[in-house]
């Protein structure tokens, strides 16, 4: 039973009140699960974040592959 998962989210840092702008970021991701068997996982995620509007430093991307092996005991 292999599966794909994909997620979007976007959260806002700021705070105008408090006088705090660390402005929004947004990431979208998609994960492959891989069963090898009843014991092992193997998870690749690919990541996209996007950080937007901060006060301290100009607009950034960043772009993340991971994978892991999970062996449950």
């Amino acid at each position: 039973m292999n599966s794909i998962r994909s997620n979007a989210e976007s959260i806002l840092l700021t705070d105008k009140d408090a006088n705090i702008y660390g402005g929004k970021v947004s990431d979208w991701s998609l994960t492959f699960n891989y069963y090898l068997n009843k014991y092992m996982i193997w998870r690749v995620r690919g990541s996209i974040t996007r950080a937007t509007e901060n006060s301290a430093f100009n607009d950034n991307t960043f772009s993340i592959l991971e994978t892991r092996l999970q062996i449950k005991f």
